[in-house]
């Protein structure tokens, strides 16, 4: 591929054919097509890459977001800062079975969350999150209740760009009156572990394609319903596949 060539997400179809085939009249044997989708990104290979590819992520314009439409990990990332972590996320992420870490003394709260995916059709795949990864393998569970295991792995910051969300996320009722919300978020093929809390929804359009969740101490997956203090009547359901 000409990488100057893939500006955006573009489907690919190869067909690949045997030149000279054993049984010429069985074209099921002799012929296979693969479709591929292929996108632009940037290869992450240290917690200094991470840092790079993830600063743009923090604004909302669309001109900074436009510049990295995926992020892909070409190896395990230990982020020992706490700069690391707490990161907004506006493009696709591919782990390539690789995992973010983190330690616990940079998880100083059950809120403090190592990823923040922030927009509408965003893609996590293939990625192994650990909010805490210096858990002793024979720490007991009533070592890990005392000594305040925390961290979530994922949220849904509920904020789609153009809402008239606060920065932490919250709908204001202009939002669920029009419905801006995060829609076509999908999480595939990732385990999520050694946190206090997995996921949390608040109001979005999730799927969840074959993955673990595991050593998780309060909820795996945790769904809020946002609703117009003004009006109980106008409530914005979370939609969870």
């Amino acid at each position: 591929f000409k990488p100057e060539a893939v500006t955006e997400r573009t489907t690919v179809t190869f067909t690949v054919s045997a030149k000279y085939p054993k049984y010429p009249g069985l074209a099921s044997s002799t012929s296979r097509t693969l479709t591929v989708n292929v996108v632009p990104g940037v290869a992450v290979y240290d917690p200094e890459d991470w840092q790079a590819a993830t600063v743009a992520q923090s604004s909302a314009d669309e001109a900074v977001y436009s510049l990295i439409p995926a992020i892909v990990l070409m190896s395990d990332l230990d982020l020992f800062d706490s700069k690391y972590i707490e990161k907004s996320i506006w493009c696709d992420i591919y782990g390539n079975n690789h995992a973010l870490r983190s330690k616990s003394d940079f998880m100083p709260s059950d809120n403090t969350t190592l990823l923040h995916l922030r927009a509408s059709g965003l893609l996590l795949s293939n990625l192994i999150l650990t909010p805490i990864s210096d858990i002793p393998d024979n720490m007991s569970d009533e070592d890990k209740v005392e000594k305040k295991i925390h961290g979530r792995a994922l949220r849904f910051v509920g904020k789609e760009r153009g809402a008239s969300s606060d920065p932490g996320g919250n709908y204001s009722s202009e939002d669920i009156k029009a419905g801006k919300r995060p829609t076509g978020l999908r999480v595939e093929y990732c385990i999520i572990q050694n946190a206090s809390e997995g996921v949390q929804i608040r109001g979005e359009d999730v799927d969840f394609v074959g993955t673990i969740f595991r050593n998780i101490g309060y909820n795996g997956i945790a769904i809020l319903c946002m609703q117009d203090a003004g009006n109980p009547d106008i409530i914005n359901y979370a939609h969870v596949g």
